[in-house]
């Protein structure tokens, strides 16, 4: 072989070589063992992944769960006090107005009174003392009002037993067909609309 010739040979087995052509043949079951450990290596870090996402979700679902549940007893614990609350005012609300109803019905001795001291005033012909008592009754009764204690109209008004208690009869040059208040013998009140003490009156015969 001549010297062009094998350099030629040399050339062409390093280029060879360098294409991994030449030298032993790879082993099929190496390469096959190969494979199959690339895709493990894959599927071991695929699932890893998986696994660390799905231990996020858990612990995000398990916080957001403790988060709704401390929510809900701080709610329910809320909503009981409120109820608490509630009653506890309820209780207290019932009680004032049974207060104020017994501050309405004790008050009425002074209207009591200064009636007694006008009809006194009046027998005896007191005209001067009898208009102070007057102006006095006005004023207790515009108290009254303001604190919500109003007359129940009785004089001329027909007998209503609901706001009224006959405590004499008396006969009527034309008496109607139906008993009517002729006088009032004891002024009767509300308070806030409901009834304190009905009037003691006079009516007629019908």
């Amino acid at each position: 072989m001549s010297r062009r010739k094998t350099l030629s040979a040399l050339r062409e087995l390093e280029r060879l070589e360098a294409l991994d052509l030449v030298g032993d043949p790879p082993d099929p079951e190496q390469a096959i063992g190969s494979s199959a450990l690339h895709q493990w290596d894959r599927l071991h870090a695929l699932l890893t992944r998986l696994g660390k996402q799905q231990l996020r979700a858990y612990q995000e679902s398990e916080y957001r769960t403790d988060e709704t549940a401390r929510a809900m007893k701080d709610l329910r614990e809320a909503v009981s006090s409120w109820r608490e609350q509630s009653d506890q005012w309820r209780r207290e609300n019932i009680q004032l107005r049974e207060e104020l109803y017994d501050f309405a019905v004790r008050s009425l001795a002074i209207i009591d009174s200064l009636d007694d001291l006008a009809l006194l005033a009046e027998q005896d012909q007191e005209v001067a003392w009898k208009g102070i008592v007057e102006r006095l009754i006005v004023k207790v009764l515009h108290v009254y009002d303001s604190i919500g204690i109003t007359e129940i109209p009785a004089a001329g008004q027909p007998f209503d037993p609901d706001v009224h208690e006959a405590v004499g009869t008396t006969d009527g040059a034309e008496a109607p067909d139906a008993p009517v208040v002729a006088s009032v013998v004891q002024r009767g009140f509300r308070f806030r609309g409901r009834v304190v003490r009905r009037a003691q009156v006079i009516t007629t015969q019908p």
